[in-house]
């Protein structure tokens, strides 16, 4: 009798147990997934930009060691390890070509280290001072590379950072502290219009959006901050013949004008940046116990500039190298 009710137990036992995907199994074959679909995008855009020449945010070299690091977590919830395997060699190797201007200097130092470790045995030196003028040529080599090398890497190490900065303020700051427009103004010296708008975060232009039908009242904005203008809190904005302008809270600030292009396949509009296209800060001393509070670039004139401050107008005929005060007549 007690065999018989245990396993009437057991049975009951069975019949209650639940169905389906556990939690774990469920969120192992979602990043599976995530993870595989990530990799045909890579592989397939590896390489490309957006509109703005600007690398795509889910090719940044964080997203995969952000995957990577996801899949070796999920690993004991997946029942075919084959496939993290795969994938996370997939990733890794992408990583890997994509970061491989960082990774020389490391490649190059272990290359090298075996390769005079090689030389010092295998070469028939006779007398000591040959080893050592044979040691001092493979170091000075040896250092010239890695040199050369570190200055590449340091350049691209400065582009990952400059646009970690601009994801920051341009989409992760204005989802926490809101986004308040300070600034407008038009570019009309050409055929087409271009409209270009200064938030508390940053600068943009505005644009067509292409997922919709042609419509001027559904515009969207593109992110044009970089450079020395980075992080800085704008106060207000102009267009001039060649150039834009910007006040922020310690200067003034330049760049070379976008211009606007049509489409000869749909004859739409769209925006080009110029290849040289970053924000430069305006080197005068003129305005340092002064506050700026406007700006103003003629399209008639590209050297001219007119300022305004808290102690007066000021204008500037020589790329703003010199500035004369403008006298206003109060006489009424």
């Amino acid at each position: 009798m007690t065999s018989l009710h245990n396993r009437m137990n057991n049975k009951d036992e069975t019949t209650q147990r639940p169905s389906g995907l556990s939690g774990e199994s469920a969120l192992a074959i979602i990043s599976v997934t995530l993870a595989a679909l990530w990799i045909a995008f890579a592989y397939y855009n590896s390489g490309r930009t957006d509109v703005n020449s600007n690398q795509i945010l889910l090719l940044h070299p964080l997203v995969p060691i952000a995957l990577i690091i996801l899949l070796i977590r999920i690993y004991q919830w997946v029942g075919i390890k084959f496939v993290v395997h795969l994938e996370v060699i997939m990733i890794g190797l992408w990583l890997f070509v994509r970061m491989l201007g960082v990774f020389m200097p490391f490649i190059l130092g272990f290359g090298f280290a075996y390769l005079f470790r090689f030389l010092w045995r295998a070469l028939p030196f006779k007398k000591y001072y040959q080893r050592a003028i044979a040691t001092v040529l493979i170091v000075l080599v040896c250092s010239g590379v890695l040199v050369v090398t570190s200055i590449a890497v340091g350049r691209q190490v400065g582009q990952m950072t400059a646009g970690l900065q601009k994801f920051f303020h341009e989409s992760i700051l204005p989802l926490i502290g809101g986004d308040e427009v300070v600034a407008f103004t038009v570019d009309a010296s050409g055929d087409n219009e271009l409209f270009f708008l200064a938030t508390n975060h940053g600068m943009y232009y505005l644009e067509e959006d292409s997922d919709t039908e042609y419509d001027e009242d559904k515009m969207k904005r593109k992110g044009i901050t970089n450079g020395e203008l980075l992080g800085k809190k704008i106060q207000h904005i102009s267009v001039g013949k060649e150039l834009i302008f910007a006040v922020a809270e310690n200067g003034l600030y330049q760049c070379n004008k976008p211009v606007v292009v049509i489409d000869e396949e749909t004859n739409k509009p769209g925006v080009e940046l110029p290849e040289d296209f970053e924000w430069k800060r305006i080197e005068t001393r003129f305005f340092d116990n002064q506050t700026i509070q406007a700006i103003n670039a003629p399209s008639w004139d590209p050297t001219l500039i007119y300022v305004g401050t808290n102690k007066g107008l000021y204008e500037s005929k020589d790329e703003w190298q010199d500035w004369t005060e403008i006298k206003l007549d109060e006489s009424g």
